[in-house]
């Protein structure tokens, strides 16, 4: 898939048109998935795509996402090794294809966050019923299950008039279905994995959010603030290793939504996000492996968290940008 960027959040593609799932008995299924891809909060992500319209789109997918939900790292790994040898032009080992899902995920990558894979179904057309059944799921497992449905449009390059071209809109879920609709509240289990990939979203989409809106100037410098983060030891021994090299204490945001953050400790890399960056210093400080961490809480601009910027922003009621 050439355009992942149609299916939210910051996705990498791990395979497309995976056909191949077995019972530990020995029974087989070929149910083949267009595309299984990996969102930058750990989540999967279950896209099925249909040229025209096909009012069993969603029964497919729903297949698809309890499939999925069944992968561990290592077997999300060797698939990805397969689809990337596909055509690369030097051997991927599983090892090195897990390697780079896991550096594209922010942040600690647990395996339960692979059970609650994200649907996106892709088509021209979607039937009343796809509609009727997608709303009325959500409704019913609000906290569990996420659907998205993108319609597809498709027309002639105007420039030229030979090839196709083509253009999505995000029909499902809508804002205004949701402002229109009353019901009651619920309250979610804050240690539940549903909860955990909301909460992750919302720190990631932190800096996208500041960007998009101009809330930080181009070139300002960021604060590092683990006190309250990380254990005292760890702290004193970032103070420490920072104090060793004076540009490892300048840190700067620049308006890109991916890689907001250049560091000076490192000039040659282009750019880091938030998590990335705070996870390399403390592994160097400690000689230790990244540690489980948000980005957006711990870099602060004039006080406050790139989190509790973004938040509040979007508490204002001013419409973001994005």
């Amino acid at each position: 898939m050439e355009h992942p960027e149609v299916l939210g959040g910051n996705v990498r593609v791990i395979t497309q048109q995976f056909d191949r799932w077995a019972t530990a008995g020995g029974q087989v299924a070929t149910e083949r998935l267009d595309v299984l891809g990996l969102d930058s909060t750990g989540q999967l992500v279950v896209v099925e795509l249909k040229r025209d319209g096909d009012k069993r789109v969603h029964l497919q997918a729903l297949t698809y996402a309890a499939l999925v939900a069944r992968f561990t790292k290592e077997a999300l790994g060797a698939v990805h090794a397969e689809y990337l040898n596909r055509t690369a032009e030097e051997p991927v080992t599983p090892e090195a294809a897990l390697a780079r899902l896991t550096d594209h995920v922010e942040g600690e990558w647990g395996e339960e966050l692979l059970t609650r894979p994200r649907i996106v179904l892709i088509a021209e057309r979607f039937p009343s019923q796809v509609m009727s059944t997608v709303s009325w799921l959500t409704e019913l497992a609000p906290q569990e299950l996420e659907i998205y449905c993108v319609e597809l449009s498709l027309f002639v390059d105007p420039n030229d008039g030979s090839g196709l071209c083509a253009t999505f809109q995000q029909i499902f879920p809508i804002d205004d279905m949701a402002d229109r609709v009353l019901g009651p509240t619920v309250t979610t289990n804050a240690g539940s994995v549903s909860a955990k990939i909301a909460q992750r979203t919302r720190q990631q989409r932190s800096a996208a959010v500041i960007v998009d809106n101009l809330l930080i100037p181009n070139g300002s410098q960021l604060t590092l603030r683990l006190e309250t983060l990380q254990k005292p030891e760890v702290v004193t021994a970032v103070n420490q290793w920072i104090s060793e090299d004076p540009a490892r204490s300048v840190a700067t945001w620049r308006s890109d939504r991916q890689k907001p953050v250049h560091w000076l400790g490192e000039p040659d890399v282009d750019g880091w996000s938030p998590t990335k960056l705070v996870q390399h210093i403390i592994a160097c400080a400690t000689d230790g492996s990244a540690p489980t961490i948000s980005g957006p809480d711990a870099w602060t601009y004039q006080g406050k968290s790139l989190y509790a910027m973004a938040t509040e922003f979007l508490a204002s009621g001013e419409a973001p940008t994005t």
